[in-house]
């Protein structure tokens, strides 16, 4: 191998790493509003229940 491909190796690599840490990041991104739109519509239903003593049993 020459420098040159060794090279090109190593900023292929370093490529890959950044594309797979931003992918990473993104998708953390994403189940975080996913997360808080969940949590908004549990509490809209629960608001939702008619208040004469029925309950909505939820786990998450």
């Amino acid at each position: 191998m020459d420098v040159t491909s060794i090279a090109a190796a190593s900023i292929y690599l370093h490529q890959s790493q950044v594309q797979e840490s931003a992918g990473i990041a993104i998708a953390k991104q994403v189940l975080n509003v996913q997360e808080v739109a969940a949590e908004a519509l549990i509490e809209t239903i629960q608001e939702s229940v008619p208040s004469f003593g029925h309950k909505l049993d939820i786990s998450v």
